[in-house]
């Protein structure tokens, strides 16, 4: 059974009349989405296999060890998927600052693409069965079938806005000005000097993708505290993330540029943390992490009393 979501599975679905009990509901989408996820992500690694390949043969250095490190993402999805875990997926990438070559970029956006269609299809169609179901038990006042009905179509509901982005500058409330001077301007805000802006807003998930633009002003020390990372900078002007691994000591950094606007993104989950500046990959560890209880920014510090500009600061809770 292929989630391509395409019609095989939506008209097999469909074709089944009767009212369906939440369980038999649950078990049928998790199986249909299961199935389907393995096959589109192994038909990914078929593709990204033959991509490695052809670039290892071209002597293309780079670009087979950009092809190398996504196989191994692909391959621990894979296991996640066998092994029953809890899987949210990454977005479509942006074709026009994806660093990667042409060929692993458009089959890297194809593939994503088609699994955000696939799941999208899928959990509206059960939405609509379970709300309908949920209908027909309460007009039979069968209140506990509807009950457990309801509480699927709400967990699916709420899947389907998972992966909205959240700007966390909209409500200036949830952050704290810890030290030094802030000020908020919209979707933008300014520190200087020796400061750190502390969110408290609500929690943070355990997967999410986050994404700040810095632009630096003046000074030589911006920071991002992110749990018990912190996505710092060795001098010259050189983003790292720390703590780096053992054997990244003396490589893995950005540089960047003052007045220039630089993205950072992180993408953050319960095995792994990654580092992009400019959708450049900097720093990738896969290794248990901890649910992040503390995310903050500085614009300087006591040795280097900057002035910067963070904007954009959006949470998307997925990869």
């Amino acid at each position: 059974m292929e989630l391509r979501l395409t019609a095989a599975v939506v008209v097999t679905v469909i074709l089944l009349s009767q009212p369906l009990g939440a369980e038999t509901l649950r078990e049928q989408y998790l199986n249909t989405k299961s199935a389907g996820l393995t096959k589109v992500y192994s038909d990914y690694f078929s593709e990204l296999e033959h991509l490695r390949q052809t670039a290892a043969s071209a002597g293309a250095v780079e670009e087979a060890i950009a092809i190398d490190d996504e196989i191994k993402v692909v391959q621990q999805i894979l296991g996640q998927i066998e092994s029953g875990e809890p899987l949210i997926h990454i977005g479509k990438f942006d074709d026009s600052q994806e660093r990667s070559s042409g060929n692993l970029r458009a089959v890297k956006n194809r593939s994503y693409e088609r699994i955000r269609e696939a799941l999208k299809t899928l959990d509206e169609q059960y939405i609509r069965r379970s709300g309908e179901a949920m209908q027909i038990e309460l007009k039979q006042q069968d209140f506990e079938k509807a009950r457990l009905l309801k509480e699927f179509h709400d967990e699916l509901l709420a899947a389907r806005s998972s992966g909205r982005e959240i700007d966390l500058f909209a409500n200036s409330d949830d952050w704290i000005e810890v030290k030094g001077d802030w000020k908020f301007d919209g979707s933008k805000v300014v520190g200087e000097g020796d400061s750190e802006l502390l969110y408290q807003g609500p929690e943070l998930p355990e997967s999410f993708t986050l994404t700040v633009d810095i632009r630096v002003k003046s000074g030589v020390r911006p920071r991002i505290y992110l749990g018990e990372y912190t996505v710092s900078n060795i001098d010259p002007k050189k983003f790292v993330l720390f703590p780096k691994q053992k054997t990244n000591l003396d490589k893995n950094f950005y540089s960047w540029d003052h007045l220039k606007t630089h993205r950072v993104r992180i993408s953050y989950g319960p095995r792994h943390i990654e580092l992009y500046i400019d959708e450049t990959l900097v720093e990738k560890h896969v290794e248990p992490t901890q649910p992040v209880k503390r995310l903050s920014l500085s614009a300087g510090d006591y040795y280097s009393k900057g002035e910067v500009v963070f904007s954009n600061v959006r949470l998307r809770q997925g990869l």
